[in-house]
């Protein structure tokens, strides 16, 4: 009889570890597949912290890609801004130097209507000294010919 209670003992104690022996397997593959799905998950996250890296890398180069570009054109900008008053100079001067010849162009003109005045008053003492001779021709053709009826 105590064989038997010892044999129960021993099948129930067994049983027993058998049972926990399950539980503590089952307890191992669910930690183990909880393991592999963390590492997955830990795989994923470096794989993104090297993605953000390396765009953090291309947005740094790119940044100052960028700002390397800004500054050639602020300086390209400042230099048309400079060429823009060395032009804006010159223009004044020359805008000056148009001024003094157009009124240079002016005076001559002036001169010109004064000479072109003077030319007609000239013309018009030749054409009148011109028909005064016309006369004082005819008169002395006309005084000849009477001297002549009279000898």
């Amino acid at each position: 009889h105590l064989a038997r209670e010892g044999a129960e003992d021993a099948t129930n104690s067994m049983a027993e570890r058998d049972a926990e022996l399950s539980g503590l397997l089952r307890h191992q593959q669910s930690t183990q597949a909880e393991l592999e799905r963390v590492s997955d998950e830990k795989r994923a996250l470096e794989a993104r912290v090297r993605e953000l890296t390396e765009t953090g890398g291309d947005v740094h180069r790119q940044r100052d890609t960028a700002e390397a570009q800004l500054r050639a054109t602020e300086k390209t900008l400042a230099d048309a801004r400079e060429m823009i008053r060395s032009l804006e100079i010159r223009c004044s001067h020359h805008r000056e130097e148009a001024g003094k010849a157009i009124a240079g162009i002016d005076a001559v003109r002036s001169e010109v209507r004064e000479l072109q005045g003077q030319v007609m008053e000239r013309d018009n003492e030749l054409l009148s000294a011109n028909s005064m001779l016309t006369e004082a021709r005819s008169r002395l053709r006309h005084a000849e010919a009477s001297a002549k009826a009279l000898r």
